[in-house]
């Protein structure tokens, strides 16, 4: 359960960050540290993309 909260509130606090940018006109970019290899704890990066809360990419990474 630990795991799942962690990954869930850092979601939500990537909305607040990209909520309050929006509000302000500053663009903003991300980094997530995710991707790579398996063995290094990555994983595909599609997926990692995918699982980005909407507006927290735009078109960088």
């Amino acid at each position: 359960m630990g795991r799942f909260t962690a990954a869930w509130e850092l979601y939500k606090a990537q909305e607040d960050v990209i909520a309050a940018c929006n509000e302000y006109d500053i663009k903003v970019t991300l980094f997530h540290g995710r991707g790579g290899s398996i063995g290094r704890g990555g994983g595909p990066t599609y997926l990692a993309i995918q699982s980005q809360p909407p507006g927290s990419v735009m078109g960088t990474l």
